[in-house]
């Protein structure tokens, strides 16, 4: 499991504004453009990932819970990223940034986003793609004539927000409610104490779906295991019985 606050050389009981401080000063350190080491890139995003997770109160609660127990995080890299372009606290901290990037005379512009934090490829929200490999201003404006590099990367991200907020909110956009599914699974004393794999096969979105499942050694009886995004666009939760 990755040791969040460690990427960020914070302790665990830091202050948001200490989390911020200590992301600006390192995403300042490893930007590509600035340090020239191969792995700088992907520096950048580590870094990244573990500020959008512990400035997120509902994911740091979630996150700190799961670093207690040593159980792996539930969310993966591109959910993170996904999901953090949604709030405008981060577009504020990010604004902040790039006026120093400027400064500094680094990128953050389009191309940047697009491959550091996706990999130069789009990804798919409530069945939408998103982004791609075309230009972003022309998707996000309308407006063939505002698709200039001119545009600045602080534009670029509040469109970003936008464009995806048209896909979670509003009224004629609003995505369907999410809804959660459950399960029931019995396991022998043996495979609790050790801890095992198992095959379950839920029934969402009208099909059926074959999941292969770890079992945590030492897990009671009636404990919950939560499969993120395996629900009917919500989770899947897991009620171990042991006997």
């Amino acid at each position: 499991m990755k040791d969040y606050y460690k990427i960020l050389g914070v302790s665990p009981d830091a202050t948001e504004e200490e989390i911020k401080k200590a992301y600006r000063r390192l995403a300042l350190r490893y930007h590509p453009d600035r340090n020239r080491d191969p792995e700088a890139e992907e520096r950048f995003k580590e870094i990244s990932e573990a500020y959008a997770v512990l400035i997120d109160p509902v994911k740091r609660r979630e996150y700190d819970e799961m670093r207690k127990r040593k159980e792996e995080f539930s969310y993966s890299q591109e959910e993170i990223f996904r999901e953090i372009f949604q709030k405008d606290r981060f577009f504020q901290l990010f604004y902040d940034l790039i006026q120093e990037f400027q400064r500094y005379g680094l990128r953050f512009d389009q191309k940047f986003f697009q491959k550091v934090f996706f990999g130069g490829k789009g990804f798919f929200f409530g069945g939408v793609f998103i982004f791609g490999p075309f230009d972003f201003a022309d998707v996000f404006s309308g407006r063939k004539e505002e698709t200039s590099k001119k545009t600045s990367a602080f534009d670029f991200i509040k469109a970003v927000g936008k464009r995806i907020k048209e896909f979670i909110g509003g009224e004629k956009k609003a995505l369907p409610k999410p809804k959660d599914l459950f399960y029931s699974l019995t396991i022998s004393k043996e495979e609790a104490e050790k801890g095992t794999w198992v095959k379950i096969a839920i029934e969402r979105e009208g099909k059926r779906e074959l999941l292969r499942v770890k079992i945590p050694a030492g897990i009671s009886s009636g404990k919950k295991l939560r499969i993120r995004g395996k629900g009917e666009g919500g989770d899947l939760y897991i009620t171990v019985n042991v006997s």
